[in-house]
């Protein structure tokens, strides 16, 4: 439908078909590449990028809900202009939310650390490496600026291996998304060679352990914190629901957390 692949959460959905279109043949794969081009030029308006749409919500999470669709265009597609528009929009999303600390402010509205606000910098900042060309004049910056983050956030890492609804306050809950987009992080940027097992390792089992033990053989979870948008204050981030049950997003985390353990040909 028209509007489907706008810029946010409705163009991060179409990654699914990048993925697709990267394993189908044939005329299933057209259908799935022709996703990819809408959801891309989903991100142009009038033939130049659409920065002040796609930095609207000003929150953390923009570092996954655009870039990684637009860097996976540029792969499938062989057009340099959606690697380029990926690394515009990581800067601009990092100008407005990256601390000084090296950890993701959720918006400019408050310092607070969010936890999976800093799960969607992760993992967005990895999926943009997955597609980007090491040769492209960007692809540095951009891993360097995943290490620093990863090296940041695992100073938080609690001893059970969750990471905190908000990650630098350690009396706040250990919260179920965060990790799982944060230990994927980790393991893809292994397997990218971004980052060393040997650094990492000990992060990623006690991530992977923590996951399987806040998971339920009846689909529940534990902690997983409700939808959170731009809040005001620290304690705001403090009184978000922890989620206790069924909850597909925890579950859609944790799958592909889990596959990408499967793939990485690491026994773990």
């Amino acid at each position: 439908k028209k509007g489907d692949a706008a810029p946010g959460v409705k163009m991060a959905g179409h990654l699914v078909f990048a993925a697709l279109a990267e394993e189908l043949k044939g005329e299933a794969r057209k259908g799935a590449m022709r996703l990819v081009r809408e959801a891309a030029g989903a991100a142009y308006k009038g033939g130049t990028l659409d920065m002040k749409r796609l930095l609207h919500s000003e929150m953390s999470d923009g570092v996954f809900m655009n870039p990684p669709m637009l860097a996976a265009a540029g792969m499938l597609l062989g057009e340099r202009k959606y690697f380029d528009a990926a690394v515009r929009v990581l800067a601009a999303v990092d100008g407005k939310t990256l601390r000084k600390d090296g950890l993701y402010r959720h918006s400019p509205r408050d310092e607070t650390a969010w936890g999976r606000g800093n799960g969607f910098g992760a993992l967005g900042k990895v999926l943009v490496l997955s597609y980007l060309p090491q040769e492209h004049q960007s692809y540095g910056e951009v891993a360097g600026s995943f290490r620093r983050h990863i090296e940041a956030l695992v100073r938080y890492q609690s001893l059970s291996g969750a990471y905190h609804q908000i990650i630098d306050r350690g009396d706040s809950y250990r919260e179920f998304t965060s990790t799982c987009m944060i230990t994927f992080a980790m393991i893809r940027g292994v397997r990218l060679g971004v980052l060393k097992l040997a650094d990492y390792e000990g992060s990623i089992r006690k991530g992977l352990r923590v996951v399987r033990l806040r998971t339920g053989k009846d689909g529940t979870f534990v902690d997983v914190c409700a939808g959170t948008g731009k809040q005001k204050s620290r304690a705001a981030y403090y009184r978000r629901p922890a989620i206790l049950g069924r909850d597909a997003r925890a579950g859609a985390m944790a799958l592909m957390l889990l596959t990408e353990r499967l793939s990485d040909g690491v026994k773990w």
